[in-house]
């Protein structure tokens, strides 16, 4: 008869079963992860940001089917230089839950008021973690544009422009000084992604695999926003 099977050897690397607190890096990637899927959902988030700003004119430009670089240019109404940051310095674009689209966050619960295609403040700072995120914004009302690189999920760093010298500001997971300049827009708001995904490997991989089915999501779903945006807004797609 056969014999019974061997019970496990006590030196298998079987789970310690302790329980730990994952690190803020760690949940960070995960979380950041289940926001920004693909391109798709990059151009997505994107997108529906300048639409939420009252755009007339949206530029989308892919660049090596988004593996490079992915950009979204708009004329909205920008982001005026004094909202970008606290009064201790601190960056407040880009960090997570922080968004201007809510004037009473209990609306959520209760009225139910939400008129905008996104609230959660969570776009751009999943973008942070899962590419290079540069952003260039100008509002109404002031002179230059403002011009911020961020770089991983903490930090800002100089974004030169022509030798302007920037203000040092630090942002939210940094304990040293970071700069930011000013540059020349017209009113609106540009955001560049590049190199999505590039601290994730195994995604990475994924998406250089599959290019090109990445970059027919994308524009298959610019085309659903293109019919349903009011009329008389422009929306265009470059591919480089």
């Amino acid at each position: 008869s056969a014999s019974a099977p061997a019970p496990p050897s006590s030196s298998s690397s079987a789970p310690s079963g302790i329980i730990k607190q994952l690190a803020k890096t760690t949940t960070r990637a995960i979380c950041s992860g289940q926001v920004i899927l693909d391109v798709s959902s990059c151009v997505k988030e994107l997108v529906e940001n300048a639409i939420d700003a009252g755009a007339s004119s949206i530029d989308v430009k892919l660049r090596d089917h988004g593996l490079t670089c992915v950009e979204v240019s708009d004329d909205g109404c920008g982001i005026a230089r004094g909202n970008l940051f606290d009064d201790d310095g601190k960056a407040k674009l880009g960090m997570r839950h922080s968004t201007s689209k809510l004037k009473d966050p209990d609306d959520v619960f209760t009225t139910g008021d939400i008129r905008t295609l996104g609230f959660r403040g969570e776009a751009l700072a999943s973008l942070r973690v899962v590419g290079q995120l540069e952003i260039l914004t100008k509002a109404e009302e002031d002179e230059v544009a403002t011009r911020l690189n961020f770089e991983g999920a903490g930090d800002l760093k100089a974004a030169g422009h022509g030798g302007t010298s920037g203000k040092n500001i630090t942002s939210e997971s940094s304990s040293s000084a970071a700069r930011e300049t000013t540059c020349a827009r017209e009113r609106g708001t540009t955001v560049r992604v590049s190199n999505l995904f590039s601290g994730m490997p195994v995604r990475r991989k994924d998406f250089e695999r599959n290019r090109r089915r990445e970059l027919t999501r994308a524009v298959s779903l610019l085309q659903q926003y293109a019919i349903i945006v009011p009329k008389g807004r422009r929306m265009r797609c470059v591919h480089y």
